[in-house]
């Protein structure tokens, strides 16, 4: 049974996601055709070379195996995730580390050590953890929200592309950590 609370908070997330998809929607009514600098796979690149950067140095710390990275990744896209700098490596496993440190409320080290040890981030953020995913999965997005609002692509374009990243972040917080070579598939609702 979930607190009054998770309910509130549900609810401010479902209420958040019909207004962007209301705006969306008005947007790409009244949009000219996208400009040709921002595309649909552009866009599927930067968020698919985000998640892989996170993905990356959570197999190589032991916190999630290679099969899990792929099965993660394999709903973005299936082929090798662009490379980004160091300096935005590093930005981005901030964004992440940050995200479930701060909203998910445990500390780095516990976070790795209860993922190490087989927890999912579901468990290891616990009552927090749909804010943690709402949060992921909105910072992924944000240069798919600003193409949009800026008119370079619309709504209808990435439509595809919002929804296999909701699913890719539902996968993240899923799996079970350590070396357990398993993917769980979550239950759909």
């Amino acid at each position: 049974m979930s607190s009054p609370v998770q309910r509130t908070a549900r609810r401010i997330g479902v209420v958040v996601i019909a207004v962007l998809t209301s705006l969306g929607l008005a947007l790409t009514m009244t949009t000219a055709p996208a400009q040709a600098n921002s595309t649909e796979s552009d866009l599927r690149s930067t968020v698919h070379a985000r998640l892989a950067v996170f993905l990356d140095d959570a197999v190589s710390s032991d916190l999630y195996t290679e099969t899990q990275r792929r099965y993660i990744l394999s709903i973005v896209s299936t082929s090798a995730p662009d490379s980004l700098s160091a300096r935005q490596e590093r930005r981005v496993l901030g964004v992440f580390w940050q995200t479930i440190t701060e909203v998910g409320g445990v500390s780095r080290s516990q976070a790795e050590n209860r993922l190490q040890r087989g927890a999912t981030l579901t468990r290891v953020t616990g009552s927090d953890s749909d804010a943690v995913r709402n949060r992921l999965r909105s910072w992924l997005l944000q240069p798919v929200v600003r193409a949009v609002t800026d008119r370079r692509v619309s709504w209808s374009e990435v439509s595809g592309l919002v929804s296999d990243t909701t699913t890719a972040v539902n996968r993240l917080m899923a799996q079970p950590g350590g070396q357990r070579d398993v993917i769980l598939v979550r239950k759909r609702k």
